[in-house]
């Protein structure tokens, strides 16, 4: 991305001068290398695209030391989903926070199964 970034600023560099000057030496040079600058950061965008699509769509069977883990998320949502349904009325409301926590325990496991590596 930094070399797109560099072409891009050349390119406008030059360009801005030839503007003023008439001179449009260098122009072309600047333009093919912004083209490769930009298939270049394509390329690695849709390799980086793939990588993650197949992260977060392949199993991650749990390490040993994400198992303690796992269990004190799930712990603790159930606490908290304890203490609101003591606490709250039964409602749409209470219903919608216990899907949130489940929601909240979903994406907590899924950063520790999808990210930590050994």
């Amino acid at each position: 991305m930094q070399a797109l970034i560099e072409a891009a600023e050349k390119y406008r560099l030059i360009h801005s001068a030839s503007e003023a000057s008439g001179n449009k030496e260098g122009l072309n040079d600047a333009y093919v290398e912004l083209i490769t600058a930009l298939d270049e950061a394509k390329k690695t965008s849709e390799a980086n695209v793939e990588k993650d699509l197949n992260n977060r769509f392949t199993y991650h069977p749990p390490m040993p030391n994400q198992i303690g883990k796992f269990e004190n998320i799930r712990k603790n949502a159930r606490w908290m989903v304890e203490l609101f349904t003591k606490m709250c009325p039964k409602s749409r409301e209470l219903s919608l926070a216990i899907t949130k926590i489940e929601e909240a325990v979903f994406w907590a496991n899924a950063a520790i199964a999808r990210n930590e590596k050994e």
